[in-house]
């Protein structure tokens, strides 16, 4: 059978980050509007997996891991009725077999599934520490390629994801914060300044949507996504919280040493947005 070929007619959105900055609420709202294929598996990890291997090295290693534990876990009945353990075993092979398809097999995961659908969809938030080569050629792998980047207050987002990893057994937010600063991970993953260059050399202004996240839940922004992808708005709910984090305040210190590591990007999104920098970030540029 012939490889599909996604239509030039149809928008590739990408969602390119940042971590824990709504990602996962906007690939909520993706996966309801009708005008969208969001793709199962939010992060697909191609592009990061591929050309930044030293932080995405073990990912495609935890793809498999999950195939072998979706496929022991399917019975014959659920394979029958095309139940969701099947049908997120199937998305799991296809995302499997980028790694010898590449370019073509990434496209044609989409090209697949996209039916009627005027946008594809996927957001991996890793993707933010991408070069600007990698998004040039991103950008020449379709016709239709529109990216969006979600920025938050840089101390919010890392405390966030302090928070979120303090989910898991042994983790604490307050006793690990330390190392977790000093990762480099989570260095790049907080270099809006790198992101946002490299997005401005490989492509026109008019192909990325660029937002805080302090701004997205609200129905304007939505519209504006909406009318930024050429299809209808679709209401979102904004009153709803996924991927919550665990409630911990941060210390004035914390916050402190925090504000000081992160003081070359609030000083240039100050620089580049001025007064349309939110209020919680302006009262952390120092």
């Amino acid at each position: 059978m012939p490889e599909a070929v996604l239509p030039a007619h149809v928008t590739l959105c990408i969602g390119v980050g940042a971590q824990r900055c709504g990602t996962t609420w906007l690939g909520a709202y993706f996966s309801r509007h009708p005008s969208i294929f969001m793709s199962p598996i939010k992060e697909l990890h191609y592009f990061d997996t591929l050309w930044a291997p030293d932080l995405m090295e073990n990912r495609n290693e935890a793809f498999l891991k999950e195939l072998r534990t979706l496929l022991r876990g399917l019975g014959i009945d659920e394979i029958r009725a095309g139940g969701a353990k099947w049908k997120l075993a199937v998305q799991t092979v296809r995302r499997l077999e980028m790694l010898k398809g590449g370019h073509a097999s990434y496209l044609e995961y989409f090209a697949a599934q996209v039916g009627d659908c005027p946008v594809a969809a996927e957001i991996t938030p890793s993707y933010s520490v991408l070069e600007a080569a990698h998004f040039e050629e991103i950008r020449a792998l379709h016709p239709r390629v529109r990216l969006i980047f979600l920025m938050r207050n840089p101390v919010d987002r890392v405390w966030s994801l302090l928070r979120h990893r303090a989910r898991r057994p042994g983790f604490d937010a307050n006793l690990d914060f330390d190392q977790t600063i000093a990762s480099q991970g989570v260095a790049r993953r907080s270099d809006y300044v790198h992101t946002l260059e490299a997005l401005d050399a490989a492509f026109p202004a008019e192909d990325v949507f660029v937002e805080f996240y302090e701004n997205l839940f609200a129905e304007g922004t939505i519209r504006r996504l909406c009318h930024f992808l050429e299809i209808p708005y679709q209401p979102a709910p904004f009153d709803k919280v996924v991927s919550r984090s665990v409630e911990k305040p941060m210390t004035a210190e914390q916050r402190n040493r925090l504000r000081e590591i992160l003081r070359p990007v609030y000083a240039y999104a100050a620089e580049r947005y001025g007064e349309r920098l939110p209020a919680a970030w302006k009262a952390d540029v120092v």
